[in-house]
């Protein structure tokens, strides 16, 4: 339980009744690279303690009641009852890095109690803090997450749930992640009790098809979080915007565009009135406009062949000191592009 300077690497984890990899608010300096998790219950990864390194790993079918499917997990009856869930990471504890890690494939069977997942609210991320410990200093970079396994989305699919019910929790970072195919994005409301969560830093991620809003941060009193150089693409798909917002975000360089055109309604932004999108962000596709030529959308999103030389989303980002490479590891240079791969000239 006390374990220091202990590496986890290189495994193949599959058919558990627990999560993959377990760690206690005592541990320290965990490095977790390069592991295979296939079907672990509840969660891929449970992190804590202090400075942990999880990297290159890969999280897969995480079941929430894995005993419905009998055989090998028939013994697998320990699982949370109502309150099982099927998520890729859950943390705890301060000073961690997440990093290039993938975590896909999360069934969701509808309410079918034959199947092991009849109504998991699935998260790649999730915490509600601790008792006893700060949940603090957290770098969330070049992963990648997309839960759906059967093409449906489901009733809950989420980037990250981020909540302080337990004990305080702040000062993330996400920057250079991709997430695509989920019903919400970053989700740190003040919802279920708790306190506010603490300060959050969105960098050069991409957002690629999310039902709705890509960054929830209302009801949870005055936020100075910074979100820059972010690509939200067909976010609020099916109902709301791209922000649930209460005040205080500073916004930067981000783009949102939807083939439909921005919504005229909808935006959820706290209960005062819905600003035009091109005020929040000058980048954003404006309502009704379904090309965004302006900008050069058509051949910046989605698997496009690159941007021009004169695309504002390719090279006219804000320029981030904290973050020196994408997504791929390639340096960010010659102007900075927005979300999570740099595209060169």
């Amino acid at each position: 339980h006390d374990a220091t300077n202990v590496i986890v690497e290189n495994n193949y984890l599959h058919d558990l009744c627990h999560e993959g990899i377990f760690m206690t608010p005592t541990v320290s300096n965990v490095q977790v690279l390069n592991n295979q998790i296939v079907h672990p219950t509840t969660a891929g990864i449970n992190i804590d303690g202090t400075g942990d390194l999880i990297q290159g790993n890969t999280i897969s079918g995480t079941y929430q009641h894995p005993s419905a499917l009998g055989g090998v997990f028939a013994g697998c009856t320990n699982d949370g009852g109502s309150n099982a869930d099927a998520d890729g990471m859950r943390f705890f504890g301060a000073n961690h890095i997440v990093r290039s890690n993938k975590t896909t494939d999360i069934e969701y069977d509808f309410g079918d109690t034959t199947k092991p997942n009849p109504d998991p609210h699935t998260d790649c991320f999730q915490t509600w803090g601790r008792s006893g410990e700060n949940t603090t200093n957290i770098l969330f970079e070049r992963n990648w997450c997309s839960a759906p396994t059967n093409g449906s989305l489901g009733s809950q699919c989420d980037v990250a749930v981020i909540q302080a019910l337990n004990g305080p929790v702040g000062n993330l970072t996400f920057q250079n992640n991709q997430f695509q195919d989920l019903i919400r994005g970053i989700d740190a409301a003040l919802s279920g009790g708790g306190t506010p969560v603490g300060q959050l830093n969105i960098y050069n991620n991409t957002f690629d098809n999310l039902d709705e809003e890509a960054i929830v941060v209302s009801g949870g009193g005055s936020r100075t979080d910074n979100i820059d150089n972010n690509i939200f693409y067909d976010v609020g798909t099916q109902w709301d915007g791209f922000i649930a917002y209460s005040g205080g975000e500073s916004f930067s360089a981000n783009v949102f565009y939807r083939r439909a055109g921005a919504p005229g309604s909808g935006l959820w932004w706290g209960g005062s009135a819905v600003p035009p999108y091109q005020a929040v962000d000058p980048l954003f596709v404006n309502y009704g406009d379904s090309t965004g030529v302006g900008a050069d959308y058509h051949l910046c999103i989605a698997g496009q062949n690159g941007c021009s030389a004169t695309s504002t989303i390719g090279h006219t980002g804000a320029t981030m000191p904290s973050v020196t490479n994408d997504y791929d590891g390639n340096s960010r240079n010659g102007g900075y592009s927005a979300g999570s791969e740099q595209m060169m000239h």
